[in-house]
């Protein structure tokens, strides 16, 4: 969902339009486990509560689904009965990640995963380039526009195989590795 304006308070969506129908279907089917087994989200006022946050990652075109679960608390209840009932509902969960943020602060996620199903990461590709997607990587929810949007940048540039180029802020490299192609020489720093 999203917050309300002005506020920590979410507002129920289950058909966001920009991003993969998959990653919708499956934080319904994520929403209706923690619902069966009656875990609590995280309150940010009183600091208690089990699910800070639900996170989905989709593979555009390897259809490689990851869901990371961000909890309070270090055991997450019926970890083992609700990773089998998502692995069951789910097509092409790949891996389910408990990612462990018990900070005070309203940092998304924290830096303790423990994965619960799979490898722990998804794979995809963007302008045929392959990377591995981990719950602490950013990744476009939009993989199309994205490379709409990095193809128009190259082409805007100029590139001619001469230049040395600087991608700040690079994170896990997509702008880097796509421009890499066109340029003499690439630096990425995160």
């Amino acid at each position: 969902g999203f917050y309300r304006r002005g506020s920590h308070d979410l507002v129920p969506i289950e058909d966001y339009l920009i991003q993969d129908p998959m990653i919708d279907s499956t934080i319904i089917a994520v929403r209706d486990q923690l619902r069966k087994y009656h875990i609590q989200p995280y309150d940010e006022q009183t600091g208690r509560g089990c699910i800070r946050t639900v996170m989905v990652r989709c593979g555009y075109y390897s259809h490689e689904i990851m869901v990371v679960l961000v909890t309070n608390t270090k055991k997450l209840p019926h970890a083992a009965d609700i990773t089998a009932a998502l692995v069951e509902q789910v097509p092409g969960l790949k891996t389910v990640v408990q990612n462990i943020n018990d900070q005070k602060t309203n940092r998304l996620l924290g830096t303790k995963d423990h994965t619960l199903f799979g490898p722990g990461t998804i794979q995809d590709r963007l302008l045929g380039i392959k990377f591995t997607i981990s719950p602490l990587s950013f990744y476009q929810v939009n993989p199309q526009q994205t490379e709409r949007l990095y193809q128009t940048a190259i082409a805007n540039a100029g590139l001619d195989g001469s230049q040395t180029v600087i991608d700040a802020y690079c994170g896990i490299g997509t702008i880097s590795l796509a421009v890499a192609q066109h340029a003499k020489k690439v630096y990425g720093v995160e």
